[in-house]
């Protein structure tokens, strides 16, 4: 019985674009669910219309009923009465340049729109209530986007590598900002959060090189990995009062920040001199890429360097305290111009790339009689070990010979003072 349907629908649509081509248009028809559709091949002009939602589709069993046409789509009108775009929809239509979207829309799918190359601005009508993951992804010619109040829900990876987007305003709706959601948003310049929102996901704004302020709302409490690394124009950030967990290089390559403010009445984290810790000062999370100075000694409060923490910094000198027990992955990575970093005689391990990339370096002064452990040769990857000198104390020079990670450097002096 399927044979005899599939049959049957297959000479409908061969019988359809055969009709067609005798007249002035060649179309191509059919229906998917509820809805029916058609493609004028000669304009590329694709309509659905019809009563209630559009299915969703996928790549592994479920292709939308226009994919095998997806290049000769221009354009894309969904009459009123449709509900929703269904996920997939009009993923890799690259040739398409203009959607029109009725008021009876609430959805739209995930990847509705995946890939679509030269689609240069949409509008999205106020009955919109959804907008799924991966919506916009990779629509890298798509400058414009008008979002209404009534969204409530911006999926994760919805504007991924919208490389051309300039200015997006977040419907005041959204209390969330999803993981990856301006992702390689590189010509973004201005985003507007609406005091409501909480959360700011990981990779949120990742690589958004022309993004040079943000103000983080008042009531957000999170902000996650990575959030705003590489936003190489951002100069200053201030640190809300309820925010009480960062991630992992939140602020990271963030080449001409010279800032991290801190609200006084935040009760996990503080900021001294632009430089970013938590409130007890026991934890050094952020010093800022952009800062100019050339020297710093850690404050004796610290305990801990947190991972990155001086990644791609300015610094010359760097001095950490006998205070300091844990010196976390990639905590001196990628210092170009660091010269002399001091690490106090509390350190027993050193973390995963540590020095990886640094190098300037030319003196390396180590206060620990006995070899802290090294993680692993990416410590001191890239280091000059023929060149740096290691400094150790009096009498600990055969220890640090002997000792894995710190043997492979040619010359080790004993000279190092507490």
């Amino acid at each position: 019985m399927n044979i005899v349907k599939s049959k049957l629908k297959f000479t409908f649509l061969i019988a359809t674009v055969l009709l067609n081509t005798t007249g002035f248009a060649q179309v191509v028809s059919d229906t998917t669910g509820k809805l029916t559709w058609s493609l004028n091949l000669d304009d590329g002009t694709l309509t659905v219309m019809g009563k209630g939602i559009m299915p969703n589709y996928n790549y592994s069993n479920y292709l939308p009923p226009w994919y095998s046409y997806r290049d000769a789509i221009a354009s894309v009108t969904i009459k009123n009465g449709v509900t929703s775009i269904g996920d997939y929809a009009f993923s890799q239509c690259s040739n398409l340049t203009s959607v029109t979207i009725p008021v009876s829309i609430t959805t739209i799918g995930n990847s509705a729109f995946r890939t679509c190359s030269n689609l240069v601005s949409i509008t999205i009508p106020n009955s919109v209530i959804t907008i799924d993951d991966n919506a916009f992804f990779d629509c890298n010619s798509l400058a414009t986007i008008t979002l209404p109040n009534n969204i409530s829900h911006l999926g994760k990876y919805c504007f991924y590598r919208c490389s051309n987007l300039t200015t997006v305003s977040i419907p005041d709706n959204i209390t969330r900002i999803e993981n990856y959601l301006f992702y390689q948003c590189d010509k973004l310049t201005t985003v507007l959060i609406p005091s409501g929102v909480t959360n700011i996901g990981s990779h949120v704004f990742y690589q958004c090189g022309k993004l040079s302020s943000m103000t983080i709302p008042d009531k957000v409490t999170s902000i996650g990995d990575y959030a705003f690394s590489d936003c190489v124009s951002l100069t200053t950030v201030t640190i809300p009062p309820k925010v009480t967990s960062i991630g992992i290089y939140a602020f990271g390559f963030c080449n001409k920040l010279k800032a991290i403010e801190v609200d006084s009445n935040n009760t996990a984290f503080a900021s001294e001199n632009g430089i970013l810790f938590n409130k007890a000062k026991t934890t050094l999370i952020q010093y800022p890429s952009g800062k100019s100075n050339v020297s710093y000694i850690v404050p004796n409060s610290v305990t801990t360097i947190g991972t990155s923490a001086f990644r791609i910094s300015r610094l010359v000198y760097v001095t950490i305290p006998n205070s300091v027990t844990t010196i976390n992955d990639f905590a001196l990575s990628a210092c170009r111009s660091l010269a002399s970093a001091t690490i106090g005689n509390s350190v027993t391990s050193i973390g995963y790339g540590v020095f990886c990339e640094s190098t300037a370096l030319k003196h390396i002064y180590v206060l620990a009689e006995d070899p802290p452990m090294v993680c692993n040769e990416s410590t001191f990857l890239e280091v000059n070990k023929n060149t740096c000198i290691l400094h150790v104390p009096i009498g600990c020079k055969e220890k640090y010979a002997s000792a894995d990670g710190w043997r492979e450097f040619l010359t080790i002096e004993e000279d190092a003072l507490e």
